[in-house]
């Protein structure tokens, strides 16, 4: 018999029993054992001492835990998202706005304000297809393309009568060829975004030419075109180092097939916003006419999650009373007359330390005078213009809520308050 905490050893012959035969060296894990002299496990389905764990939603350090202590003032790592409780913001601001061109808000509806088209010409395409030393703008269309008109819009219509047609390019930057066309600042190592509204039959492709996009990215993209109007959208990024000419995107056809366009745009993003024509050739008339503001949680809002007002572009003032800042020349109410709301800076001094009431005639303090949320300015600025806009909002001693808003440009003027 083996005595197991006896380490004695037995001699054995045979003629008896041999009794408290001692042990030497570790039992193993894989005999059964602990592997150690210490009797402590390497593992256990639970600790031999109960532990409290507790995490401080206001700390981001990680916790090591060996078992042996209480782990408190765990922190935590990236955003709640909305389908789990959270905001799906990492700055604790839900109010998000939209913009469109209708009082329902689904006319070009979008969350992104729509940049400036890199492109000149890209509305009515004319002289695209005129001789190359003498073309102007952005565009160059190939023989044999039809404009129709369509509104305040021409759109293009190409029956290639040869394969691998080279019909229509975006110059970016056009070649010495072309002195007279519109050269823009390709960034390196940036990302732009071609849109464009198509329809027609057979397959077709669009391609970032000549050699300016970033290696081992995608230059080109194959569509299949239908009878219907479709927005068709092309990101790239671009090379450390940029060509000095023959910067384009261009789109290639095969005989047997049609092709109609309109509505080209190439802009700096990601993302395609609403098409706009350039910076030189933009009127008021081509930006969006209502904005949207919502304060609920929600994935991927709608038109119908919004609020929307309409945006004041009369020449004429309109008065405090009925929304507007009282004077011609777009300030905002309490600011200087050199201060123009058109950048924003002295508004944005404004918005952390002066709200107004509603009818936009006296000052509160909000840090001693307003309770949480009583007066509330937001102010954003575009990437492309430094134009921007604000929205105000106000709710009343009775919780009712109310906004206004403005676009930063003397044209534009703040809009009816609006009660949600």
């Amino acid at each position: 018999k083996v005595k197991l905490d006896s380490t004695t050893d037995k001699t054995f012959n045979g003629t008896a029993d041999v009794t408290d035969i001692g042990v030497s060296g570790i039992l193993q894990i894989a005999n059964g054992g602990t592997g150690n002299t210490t009797g402590t496990s390497t593992s256990a389905s639970k600790l031999s001492t109960s532990r409290n764990l507790q995490v401080d939603l206001a700390k981001s350090n990680s916790l090591g835990f060996d078992g042996s202590a209480d782990a408190t003032s765990i922190g935590i790592k990236n955003v709640l998202p909305i389908a789990n409780g959270g905001t799906g913001v990492s700055d604790g601001t839900v109010n998000t706005t939209a913009w469109a061109y209708s009082a329902d808000g689904t006319d070009r509806f979008t969350t992104v304000y729509p940049h400036f088209n890199l492109g000149d010409n890209t509305k009515t395409f004319v002289g695209a297809d005129g001789e190359v030393s003498s073309t102007t703008g952005s565009i160059m269309i190939g023989q044999g393309t039809q404009k129709t008109q369509d509104g305040d819009f021409n759109y293009l219509t190409y029956k290639p009568t040869i394969d691998n047609s080279d019909w229509f390019r975006f110059f970016l930057i056009p070649g010495p060829e072309a002195p007279n066309m519109t050269k823009v600042t390709v960034k390196p190592n940036t990302k732009y975004t071609f849109s464009v509204l198509l329809k027609g039959t057979g397959q077709h492709e669009i391609y970032a030419y000549k050699g300016w996009t970033a290696p081992n990215t995608p230059w080109s993209l194959q569509i299949n075109l239908t009878s219907d109007w479709k927005l068709y959208t092309f990101t790239v990024t671009s090379n450390s180092v940029i060509p000095s000419g023959s910067v384009q995107f261009f789109i290639r056809s095969n005989k047997a097939t049609e092709i109609n366009l309109k509505k080209p745009k190439v802009e700096e993003g990601s993302v395609a916003t609403p098409y706009m024509p350039s910076a030189s050739e933009v009127t008021t008339a081509d930006w969006p006419s209502y904005i949207g503001y919502s304060n609920t949680l929600k994935l991927g809002k709608g038109p119908t999650d919004f609020t929307w007002t309409q945006v004041f572009t009369e020449k004429s003032v309109v008065p405090i009373t009925n929304g507007g800042t009282g004077n011609a020349n777009g300030l905002a109410v309490g600011q200087s007359s050199g201060a123009q709301l058109r950048y924003f800076d002295d508004l944005n001094d404004i918005a952390t330390t002066i709200q107004y009431t509603l009818n936009g005639e006296t000052p509160i303090n909000a840090p001693t005078d307003a309770k949480s949320n009583f007066g509330f300015v937001i102010v954003q600025t575009r990437d492309d213009s430094g134009l921007g806009f604000a929205i105000q909002r106000y709710i009343t001693t009775a919780n009712e809520e109310f906004i206004r808003s403005k676009i930063g440009d003397p044209h534009y003027y703040w809009t009816d308050w609006k009660q949600l």
